[in-house]
């Protein structure tokens, strides 16, 4: 891999936080379909009953039929101060193996620099069997989201999005571009 680019800054639309599965993926689906998948299906329940446009799932087959998968979990830290990375390996594991050729993954939690390609992208090339860069790719834009944080609202926090080639880049950009 040539690494990542950072290419392009979003103007960010105001929506209500609600949790990590929802809040981004709302905006989205104002102009895309939208699957929501969760393995806690009490979540995926609660906003289908809520009225949200997205279809929540719980079944990670749903991965399968997705061109673009935004991986948007949380990386609490530990007792020691280090960051957790065990939501983001074990979500990484499940698109891996649900991956499909020509998708791009983006990594849409606050992590660490490198994060993406020393973990994420080995997970995913090991799960799917598949190549980085010739049948799969990657992009990362860190979450926005922090919450009770009233001062760094959505509206005042600009999206980064960034991609392992300017065509990923792009095309992360244009489908996250809400």
């Amino acid at each position: 891999m040539n690494g990542f680019e950072i290419r392009y800054t979003i103007n960010p639309r105001h929506y209500q936080p609600w949790q990590c599965l929802n809040s981004p993926a709302e905006a989205f689906e104002e102009h895309h379909s939208t699957i929501g998948f969760d393995i806690d299906r009490k979540k995926t329940d609660l906003l289908t009953a809520s009225g949200s446009k997205i279809r929540a799932m719980a079944d990670p087959n749903v991965i399968q039929k997705s061109a673009i998968i935004m991986i948007c979990v949380p990386t609490p830290v530990t007792k020691a101060k280090d960051p957790d990375r065990g939501q983001v390996t074990g979500a990484a594991r499940t698109v891996g193996k649900n991956l499909k050729e020509g998708a791009i993954v983006v990594l849409e939690s606050i992590v660490y620099s490198g994060v993406t390609e020393e973990f994420v992208v080995p997970i995913l090339k090991q799960e799917s069997g598949l190549h980085c860069g010739k049948d799969f790719f990657v992009g990362y834009s860190p979450e926005r989201i922090n919450p009770n944080d009233d001062e760094h609202t959505l509206e005042r926090t600009t999206k980064i999005v960034s991609g392992m080639d300017e065509k990923t880049a792009y095309t992360s950009a244009r489908y996250t571009d809400w």
